[in-house]
């Protein structure tokens, strides 16, 4: 009756005209500043979580080259050496890596040197 190429582009043209509908809607209260103040929060809430983020995989890798400083002792050709301090630099860069973030966030200017990504840090 119908060909699947004329029911796909009903379809889509139904779904994009109701998302505008929606979307025109819900518009009524948005001004630039409200824009803003939610891209902010939302900002915000991506900087916790880079944050948590660099912390655990930080201390994974940390642990994860002790384990292989361990491996290369009882077997250095199974586990060369420079695994092993690889791991161990990027893990401490990743631990450190807050810290980087609120020296450059108080170099850039931002008002809130001492608290990044919900923990705070002593200058």
């Amino acid at each position: 009756m119908f060909s699947k190429k004329v029911v796909k582009v009903a379809v889509s043209i139904v779904i994009s005209s109701l998302s505008f509908y929606i979307s025109y809607a819900l518009a009524d209260n948005m001004t630039i500043g409200v824009v803003a103040s939610t891209v902010t929060s939302t900002l915000g809430n991506v900087l916790k979580l880079v944050t948590a983020g660099a912390y655990v995989a930080g201390f994974g890798l940390t642990v994860g080259a002790l384990f292989k400083f361990k491996q290369h002792k009882d077997n250095p050709q199974q586990a060369p050496l420079g695994t092993c301090i690889a791991m161990l630099l990027v893990g401490i860069s990743l631990i450190f890596l807050p810290s980087i973030i609120s020296v450059g966030g108080g170099t850039l200017g931002t008002s809130n040197q001492g608290n990044v990504g919900g923990f705070t840090s002593t200058p």
